[in-house]
Parts: C-alpha cells; structure tokens; sequence
C-alpha cells in the first residue's frame, strides 16, 4: 500500500500563517496515487490542501503553471490560492503542497448523465486553449511507460496481449494529426457537476502537449462505457458536443477509434504496474484485466460501424 502524509495542528498553524487564513477544522480525503489530501474549513471559504508525496517541487510548479493559465482563460476547474508574498507552491517537511479552492459538486462517476453533450463542449473549450509552455511532448503513460510492464511475468497472457498492442499503436500513430494542450487523463472521476450542470474538469497532472484525438480517446474510455461496453449514445453525444465548438478533420475522427484503444491498453498498463508493482493492492490487482477486455472489444468494433456511431 502507498504511505501518505499525515498533518498536525502544527501543519495548519504554519499553512494558515502563510496563507493568512483561518483554519477551523481538517479532514483526510481519499488520496491519490502520489498525493496526500484533505479538505480544510474556514469562516468562509473550503480548500483542498495536496501534499505532493510522489512528485517533485518542479513537476508541482509546472501544475500550478497549468492551473494558472487556465484560470486566466476563465476554464472552469480548480483555482490554486497564493500564499501573502504571492507563492503557488509550499513545502512541508520537504514535500511539495498546493492549497486550492475547494469546488463543490459530484464527479460523472459517482451519478451519471443522461446527456454528454456539454463533455464533449468543455473538451473543445480545453483544446482551443494555446499550450502552456513546458509542457511535455509525450503523455506520462503513454507507449513509453506501457513498455515497462513487459518482462514483470506477473501475467505472462496478459503481457503477450499488451505486447501485441504497443506494437499496433507504435505502428499506426497517425503523427501528422493535430496536437495541443490536452488533459491526458479524461475519466469519469475527473468530471464534476454541480446541481445537474457540468461544473470543472480536474485533476490536470497528466496534461500534456499531445495529440488531441487522443483526449477524445480518453474521454470514450474514461466516460462512455456502461456495464462493461463503449455506449454508443453517449459517444455520439460527446462528439457531438465536441464538434459544436471545435470541428474534426476527417483523418481525426477516423483515428478516434485508435486513440480509445491506445488510452485503453495504457490505462491497463497503468493499473497492472500500480496495484501489482508499485503500490500492490489486493482489491485492485486485476484491474488491468478488466480494462484489457473492455479495450479488446473496443478494438473488435468494425471501424464502419464505429464511425456510424459517431454520427
């Protein structure tokens, strides 16, 4: 199991001072893979405060670099609060932290929508908006990082499949589409509401200056499928919603299909390494399974059929 950051009465005392806000009480919230959170109570105002375990001060920087830029577009996700002499980033005991503006709502996970429109609408919204600078070229899970599954001979099945498929996206990435900034990691847990409306898209640590097909990819993967099948309503309407501010070329709407088994093999690749290697979780580790059958049969849709769906 991961280790995560407990913080004392001490803790608060010194975010308070530097932040020059009262704290009245603290609560622990479900953490991340790298981070420690918890949500703090003001007079007025609620914050999530992020204690970075896993990542370094730079890579915190250049989040709050990211967070930034979108709030000057007026994008609807989490504000970073500045601390008096106008610092995004602490430390504390050596760890990098963020305090934000707490965002209230329901992740699409938690209750789902009937219409996935206004998705597809915030996705385009996110790709109109010009690339922060220093931003990688590459996703953070993406070929590269699915390649370090192979040889782990925890599921040697499992392994020769995910093999077959960095061969197949290696090979046919159509590297002449458009990139831009993208999200990188569009799944139904970051995805808010708020009162039936969409409210914010959180949780950019995966964004990246990628290819923007491949947002369209995640968001399939990551939104769209229902008892273990991409539905095909759901789909049509976020491309739908998509294409209503930002048109398609056609050789990016024929590579959605691609792009929904590329996120699906990488986010399979993802959760074989967390929950078997670095963070082994008993409840967890046969995630990777899953997520390879739902991408085996996103892979077995015939392409026709697959375009027709998107309208």
């Amino acid at each position: 199991m991961a280790k995560y950051t407990q913080i004392t009465d001490q803790d608060i005392r010194i975010i308070s001072k530097r932040y020059r806000i009262k704290i009245n009480d603290f609560t622990p919230i479900e953490a991340g893979e790298a981070n420690s959170s918890f949500l703090l109570d003001s007079d007025t105002t609620r914050y999530i405060l992020t204690i970075c375990d896993g990542k370094s001060l730079s890579d915190v920087t250049k989040l709050s670099e990211v967070l930034i830029r979108l709030a000057n577009y007026g994008y609807p996700t989490s504000r970073v609060c500045f601390t008096a002499d106008g610092t995004p980033i602490i430390k504390l005991d050596g760890k990098p932290v963020m305090l934000k503006t707490w965002l209230p709502g329901t992740t699409l996970r938690d209750r789902e929508q009937d219409d996935y429109c206004p998705i597809g609408k915030a996705i385009a919204k996110l790709h109109n908006i010009p690339v922060p600078d220093g931003l990688p070229g590459d996703h953070p899970y993406g070929l590269a990082n699915m390649s370090n599954a192979i040889g782990q001979g925890i599921d040697c099945e499992y392994e020769h499949w995910l093999a077959n498929k960095i061969n197949y996206i290696s090979k046919f990435l159509p590297t002449d589409l458009p990139r831009g900034f993208i999200h990188g990691d569009l799944f139904a847990d970051n995805i808010l509401y708020h009162q039936g409306e969409p409210a914010a898209i959180i949780d950019f640590e995966d964004s990246c200056n990628y290819y923007l097909a491949f947002d369209l990819g995640s968001a399939l993967y990551g939104t769209c499928i229902k008892n273990g099948k991409l539905d095909f309503k759901r789909s049509r309407d976020l491309i739908t919603g998509y294409q209503g501010v930002k048109r398609l070329t056609e050789q990016e709407r024929g590579s959605i299909q691609f792009f929904t088994v590329y996120a699906g093999s990488a986010i399979s690749a993802w959760y074989y390494l967390a929950y078997n290697i670095y963070h082994p979780e008993k409840t967890k580790r046969i995630k990777y399974t899953q997520s390879a059958r739902v991408t085996e049969d996103i892979s077995n849709i015939p392409k026709d059929e697959f375009l027709r769906m998107l309208g």
